[in-house]
């Protein structure tokens, strides 16, 4: 693994206040321009699975709750803070703006790319992320939190919401084959009519779609009687994602463009993961 070839490896922060992860998000920045392994904080809404996971030791509970995260050899997780010898994961108990935290999430991805490459080359999310508890970052979370906060899978089918069809079209085939029903719509009543007539598992919304107000078609969405379906936005580059209006409207996290095909197959098996996506 070359280091000049990867881009920043993505991190979820579990467990931190904003000004810890302030502090460690400066540390992140000084690696920049020094030709080593970087880092940057996945946000909160992001639902691109993360390379590793940075979890504060004294704001997590116990061990049954670090266990809810799926953390493993390719998706690491190192805890920050007194070590815990009842909790299986690498520990480090120096300061967050140390240079020796960072030494220490390269052992982890240099050991995680040992790991993925004695793994045969599949497009099969090999380790399914929890959901983040980022909302609850400033209070102690116990299993039971833990546990709530997990994606609940659906049954149903998807519906597209986008100007171009061609996403729609690749998550058609790869889903036509397993009796999983993909609609589309290019508007926003079209969009709610079939969540009120369909079994809508997952709505994934362009917000690049012409003379339509994400924010306002999630929220319609989500009043509707009986309609249960998460709802995710693809952003590009233009689109200011606004989280705390996202999280009015009922927003269930976003996703950046372009999307590879390993994230179109996160995404599915992380909502409809009863349903081969391959």
């Amino acid at each position: 693994m070359s280091k000049q070839n990867f881009a920043p490896f993505a991190v979820r922060f579990i467990g931190f206040s904003p000004a810890q992860a302030d502090i460690i998000e400066d540390n992140f920045r000084r690696r920049n321009g020094t030709g080593k392994l970087r880092y940057e904080r996945l946000p909160p809404d992001n639902l691109h699975d993360p390379d590793l996971f940075l979890v504060n030791a004294l704001n997590t509970g116990t061990p049954a709750a670090l266990a809810c995260l799926g953390a493993s050899p390719a998706r690491p997780a190192l805890l920050l803070g007194p070590a815990q010898a009842e909790v299986a994961l690498p520990c480090f108990a120096g300061r967050l703006d140390a240079a020796a935290l960072l030494h220490e999430l390269d052992k982890l991805i240099w050991q995680r790319a040992e790991v993925l490459s004695q793994l045969p080359a599949s497009d099969v999310v090999i380790v399914p992320e929890r959901r983040r508890p980022g909302r609850h970052a400033v209070r102690a979370i116990d299993a039971k939190a833990l546990q709530q906060l997990r994606r609940t899978p659906m049954h149903g089918g998807v519906l597209v919401v986008d100007h171009d069809p061609a996403f729609g079209n690749q998550i058609a085939a790869r889903l036509g084959r397993r009796n999983v029903v993909v609609e589309r719509a290019h508007d926003e009543k079209t969009a709610c009519t079939l969540c009120a007539h369909h079994k809508i598992a997952v709505v994934i919304i362009n917000t690049d779609t012409p003379r339509l107000d994400p924010y306002r078609l999630c929220a319609l969405i989500k009043a509707q009687p009986g309609v249960l379906a998460a709802v995710i936005f693809l952003v590009g580059e233009t689109f200011i994602y606004d989280q705390e209006q996202a999280r009015r409207a009922g927003c269930d996290g976003f996703l950046n463009t372009p999307l590879t095909p390993v994230h179109v197959t996160s995404l599915l098996k992380r909502f409809i993961p009863h349903q081969r996506t391959g």
